[in-house]
């Protein structure tokens, strides 16, 4: 790519845990790795730009607005082309880099971390039943987080258990944790052919989360 007049408005504005790259690399480049922001957590974020010197702190601004709201000044962190910035609720965040012939301005979406429930490999609704010597064998419900770039977990509250067998008989418990209780692996243990099993109001917590949020019910037909 040629330039043209000032090179100052070659900027990547990367975030997430990105490999820092050469400040005299040429970028027109402006992404997010994981497509937004998590409120209630510290966000990093590097500043590549052309120029002799690293863009400083100085040069950077925030402000963040509520949904139907007014903006208001968000703070950033850090130097040496490593910043943070640690929204504190969801919204729209603003960064913007003065180059002093041009500023840049990069919007970013503030939202919560969503996971997606499995029973080891198995996800929710799934056409395929599952043989019950393998169903027998699972230890509990995980929210994995998926197309997140970021070492994280989440942590499942409870659910509620429920066997369909058969005959149409009808069992239930309610699971703290994320791992079978005993009055829950009781039921499992029980699966055979035919039967149907559904997890629902399961409850869970990623990092940043103020409450627990709510994952799909998951059913699952035994073979």
């Amino acid at each position: 790519m040629k330039t043209s007049a000032s090179p100052l408005i070659f900027l990547s504005l990367l975030l997430g845990l990105l490999p820092i790259n050469s400040p005299c690399q040429v970028r027109s480049l402006i992404s997010l790795e994981n497509k937004h922001l998590v409120p209630h957590l510290d966000n990093a974020f590097w500043v590549v730009a052309q120029q002799e010197t690293p863009v400083s702190i100085t040069q950077l601004s925030a402000t963040i607005q509520i949904y139907g709201g007014e903006a208001s000044p968000l703070e950033i962190k850090g130097s040496n082309t490593l910043f943070f910035i640690h929204p504190d609720t969801v919204g729209m965040v603003e960064i913007s880099i003065d180059l002093g012939d041009t500023i840049e301005v990069k919007r970013l979406r503030v939202k919560t971390m969503e996971a997606k429930g499995y029973l080891s490999k198995h996800t929710a609704n799934q056409p395929e039943p599952i043989k019950s010597g393998e169903f027998n064998a699972q230890s509990g419900i995980a929210a994995i987080l998926v197309d997140y770039n970021i070492c994280a977990s989440c942590i499942v509250v409870g659910y509620e258990v429920i066997r369909i067998s058969s005959r149409n008989e009808v069992e239930r418990t309610l699971n703290i944790g994320a791992r079978f209780s005993d009055e829950s692996e009781e039921i499992i243990l029980k699966a055979t052919s035919g039967d149907l099993f559904i997890f629902r109001k399961i409850k869970y917590r990623c990092p940043g989360d103020r409450s627990p949020q709510s994952l799909d019910d998951m059913i699952f037909e035994i073979k």
